[in-house]
């Protein structure tokens, strides 16, 4: 029997990789709803095409992008992106808060471009999960996230002409973070933006622009980000069925939930009900 020891050493400036926070995990497909609006966020974005072709509009520059690009965005750049309705666009993005990305000379880099095509099988893997785990709400699943988005970030460390940089820590004001509040605990309720607004009391058009500058996606994204998660939870762990689930998460009709429902997820929530049963079901009976 043969061993081998092999020593762990940090380096100096390998921790700054743990500065980096995990803001949210968007897995998301186009749609013919689809707004392709410029903005920018005060942290930074990773976003990876899983499927699908089209491309991106960044300040002033246009590029085109395909599967298994991956696009980094700094903060506080214009950009958007725009599907071929072909091959409509199927990405997912990471916001990642603390760090930026620079040029090896230490130079500001407004954004990356990143061919994942060699390494197609260990960045989607690792993004993969971290879409599932955000799905299925599990415990410790934003630890879990975050170790993760350490192991992709090592991996364009180790392939990529770039480097890491600290950014100092954004905090949202309180009149913003007040709205997000106030969606975590009524999103099952009847709201619009109007409403939004008057119970921060502030302007309408002030709270969405801010909004969206602070957490990278508008409120009503966001409320409808939080039904989902709920409706996605009810459909695992209740009996209920769908139009119950419409009614409870704060869906207008049944019919609008299921057209959100596919839009995100891929598939009904009649389907996404089944594919669960079928998998525990699996799970059972190969044990």
């Amino acid at each position: 029997m043969s061993n081998r020891l092999y020593s762990v050493q940090m380096l100096p400036g390998d921790s700054d990789l743990l500065h980096g926070q995990l803001l949210y995990v968007t897995s998301a497909r186009y749609d013919t709803d689809w707004n392709s609006i410029p903005h920018t966020h005060y942290f930074t974005e990773l976003f990876f095409v899983r499927k699908g072709k089209g491309y991106f509009q960044m300040d002033s520059e246009t590029f085109d992008v395909q599967t298994d690009d991956l696009i980094l965005i700094s903060p506080n750049i214009a950009h958007t992106e725009h599907s071929s309705s072909s091959e409509p666009l199927e990405y997912i993005v990471l916001g990642v808060e603390g760090l930026t990305f620079t040029h090896p000379d230490g130079s500001p880099m407004t954004y990356g471009r990143v061919n994942c095509r060699n390494d197609h099988s260990s960045i989607r893997f690792y993004l993969d999960i971290m879409v599932r785990e955000m799905q299925q709400n599990k415990d410790y699943r934003d630890l879990l996230c975050q170790n993760l988005l350490n192991v992709i970030l090592i991996y364009l460390l180790r392939h990529e002409k770039l480097q890491i940089t600290i950014t100092p820590q954004f905090k949202a004001s309180k009149e913003i973070s007040a709205v997000k509040e106030y969606i975590d605990q009524y999103f099952k309720t009847s709201l619009n933006l109007d409403i939004l607004a008057d119970a921060a009391h502030l302007n309408k058009y002030y709270m969405v622009h801010h909004f969206t500058q602070t957490y990278g996606i508008s409120p009503i994204h966001y409320l409808l980000q939080k039904r989902l998660e709920e409706s996605k939870f009810l459909l695992r762990s209740t009996d209920y069925s769908i139009s119950q689930i419409a009614e409870i998460t704060g869906f207008s009709s049944i019919s609008y939930f299921s057209q959100r429902f596919k839009g995100s997820i891929g598939m009904t929530p009649q389907q996404y009900r089944k594919q669960l049963t079928q998998s525990e079901s699996a799970i059972f009976h190969g044990a």
